[in-house]
C-alpha cells in the first residue's frame, strides 16, 4: 500500500468539507484522487473512513458524506494506490511525467528567463531562483573589473568614478560595505584624495558614496593602478599612494680652477643625467691670464636615460574601472542550477525507459506482437497466438502450443523481456498429466518452460500472462 499523511485535517461534523494544513493534495506528484479512501481517527479511538468525492486543491477534499464528529488538526492518511497494480503504475507514470514536463518549464524559464523567476520544485513548493541572465558570472557583490567601455556598463555595475548613490536603490551593495569594506566620512573622502579608494558613508543615513578608481573626481590623484596591499603598498586597504620614481643617478668629472694662470670652470667627463651648457676648454698662450673657456652649468635631464611623461606609468591600455553593485547568487534555501539540471538529466533518462514502453493508448494499439522461435517440437496451431510484446511497463505473453516434449523450453525471451522474478502461471486451457494442473514456469534467462502438460493433445498448452520485467 502506499500512503499520504502530510499535514493534519480539520472539519465540522455534518459537513462533507475537510480543509488541510500543510497538504498538497492537488499535486498530482502525491497521487491523491476521488475514489480514495481517507482514514481519520474520532475520540473514542476509532478511525472513520471516508471515500473521497473530489479534490478541490492542495488544502481542500470533499468526502462522500459528511463528517462524524468535528476534528481539528487531526492526524489522518489517505490510502493512494495498491502496490504493484496498475492504478498505482497508471497514477505513478502520470505523476513522473508531470514532474519531468514541470522541470522542463522550469528549466525554460531559468534559460530564458530575466532577473528572479518562480520555479515550483519537486514537493510542490514555490523557489525563487536567478535566471541564467542574470546569474553572476564569477564576479561577488563590489568586485572590481577593468571594462573596455564608458558607454556601455553592464547591468548592475556601475563606473568607479566616485559618484554618490541612493542606498534604498542599492540595499545589498551599502550592506555588504558594512559588513568589512574601507569605508570614511565624505568630508573626509573629498578633502584628501588619497582617501578616494575607499567607500564614503554619504550623507550617513540615505546615500553613499564609491571609490574614484578612474580619476573622474575634482582634484583627484589621477586614474589609479591596483595592487596588493604588500611590500611598497601603501599598507591600508582603500588609500591611493601617490606616483614615484626609482632614484635616478649621474655624474660628471673634475670641476676646476686657476689653471695656467688662468681662472674660470673646468668639467671633464659626464655620465647619465648630466649634460654640460657651453664649451669645455682650456687656456691658450693667447688669452693667459683671462677666464678659461668652459662650461657655464650643468643641466639635470632625466630623459636622457627614461621615457618622461606628466606620470610615471607602465604600458597600459585605457579602459573603466567598474564596480558591481547588484546581482544574484545562489544561497541556502535556493536550487542550485546544476543539481537541477542533474536531476532532470536523470528523470529524463527514466522517462526515455518509460516512453519505450509504450505507455500511451496509441502505443499500446500499435505495439506489435513478437513472434518467438519455438523448440524442442512445440509448435502453434495455425488459427492461434504465441507471441510477446511489453508494454505499460510489462511483458505479456500470449501462447498457444502443443506437440512439444514433455516439461520442457517452449522458447526463450530476449534480453528486456526477461522476467525480475521467476514466474508460474497456470495453463487457462489444457491437459495435465499425472493429474496435477498444467503450468508455464519462466525463469530469470527467459526460458519459457512447460510443466506437467500433455503436449500431444489437440491444445497441449493455452495461457495468457504478464510480468514486470528486468529494468534495462
Amino acid at each position: 500500500m502506499a500512503w499520504y499523511r502530510s499535514g493534519t485535517v480539520t472539519s465540522e461534523a455534518a459537513q462533507n468539507i475537510v480543509t488541510g494544513t500543510g497538504t498538497q493534495w492537488a499535486n498530482n506528484v502525491m497521487g491523491v484522487a476521488p475514489g480514495m479512501a481517507l482514514f481519520i481517527p474520532d475520540s473514542a479511538g476509532n478511525t472513520l473512513i471516508y471515500e473521497i468525492l473530489a479534490v478541490d486543491s492542495n488544502t481542500q477534499i470533499r468526502i462522500n458524506g459528511n463528517i462524524k464528529e468535528s476534528v481539528a488538526d487531526s492526524s489522518y492518511a489517505i490510502m493512494t494506490t495498491v502496490s504493484n497494480s496498475y492504478s498505482a503504475l497508471a497514477r505513478e507514470t502520470s505523476a513522473q511525467l508531470a514532474m519531468y514536463q514541470q522541470l522542463l518549464q522550469s528549466w525554460q524559464q531559468i534559460l530564458t528567463g530575466t532577473g528572479d523567476v518562480t520555479i515550483i520544485a519537486p514537493d510542490g513548493t514555490e523557489v525563487v531562483i536567478p535566471s541564467f541572465n542574470s546569474v553572476d558570472r564569477g564576479e561577488y557583490l563590489l568586485s572590481v573589473k577593468w571594462h573596455m567601455s564608458r558607454t556601455y556598463i553592464p547591468e548592475g555595475w556601475a563606473p568607479a568614478d566616485g559618484i554618490i548613490l541612493d542606498r534604498a536603490l542599492w540595499p545589498d551593495a551599502w550592506d555588504a560595505i558594512q559588513v568589512g569594506y574601507s569605508r570614511v566620512t565624505d568630508e573626509s573622502w573629498i578633502r584628501d584624495p588619497i582617501l578616494r579608494g575607499c567607500f564614503s558613508i554619504g550623507n550617513g543615513s540615505t546615500t553613499f558614496r564609491i571609490p574614484d578608481l578612474n580619476g573622474k573626481s575634482e582634484g583627484s590623484l589621477g586614474a589609479a593602478f591596483l595592487r596588493g596591499d604588500g611590500k611598497n603598498s601603501f599598507g591600508e586597504i582603500g588609500r591611493i599612494q601617490g606616483d614615484a620614481i626609482r632614484n635616478i643617478t649621474g655624474d660628471f668629472g673634475s670641476l676646476g680652477g686657476q689653471i695656467n694662470n688662468a681662472y674660470g670652470i673646468v668639467i671633464g667627463s659626464k655620465n647619465g643625467v648630466f649634460v654640460g651648457h657651453g664649451e669645455n676648454g682650456r687656456p691658450t698662450s693667447a688669452n693667459i691670464g683671462q677666464p678659461a673657456l668652459g662650461s657655464e652649468f650643468v643641466a639635470f635631464d632625466a630623459s636622457r636615460v627614461v621615457p618622461t611623461a606628466a606620470d610615471n606609468r607602465p604600458v597600459n591600455a585605457t579602459g573603466c574601472y567598474i564596480i558591481k553593485l547588484a546581482g544574484s547568487a545562489l544561497n541556502e534555501g535556493q536550487i542550485n542550477a546544476l543539481e537541477l539540471a542533474t536531476q532532470i538529466t536523470q528523470l529524463a533518462s527514466r522517462t526515455t525507459v518509460l516512453e519505450s514502453d509504450s505507455i500511451t493508448t496509441s502505443k499500446v494499439m500499435n505495439t506489435p506482437w513478437i513472434s518467438p522461435t519455438l523448440i524442442n517440437g512445440w509448435v502453434k496451431p495455425a488459427t492461434r497466438r504465441c507471441a510477446y510484446r511489453r508494454v505499460l511497463g510489462l511483458v505479456f505473453v500470449e501462447m498457444t502450443v502443443n506437440s512439444g516434449a514433455y516439461d520442457s523450453t517452449v522458447f526463450t525471451l530476449p534480453p528486456g523481456y526477461r522476467p525480475a522474478m521467476e514466474t508460474n502461471s497456470f495453463v487457462a486451457f489444457g491437459q495435465g498429466s499425472s493429474g496435477i494442473s498444467p503450468r508455464v514456469y519462466v525463469d530469470l534467462n527467459g526460458n519459457v518452460i512447460s510443466r506437467n502438460s500433455d503436449a500431444n493433445a489437440t491444445i497441449g498448452i493455452e495461457v495468457s500472462f504478464c510480468f514486470s520485467p528486468v529494468m534495462a
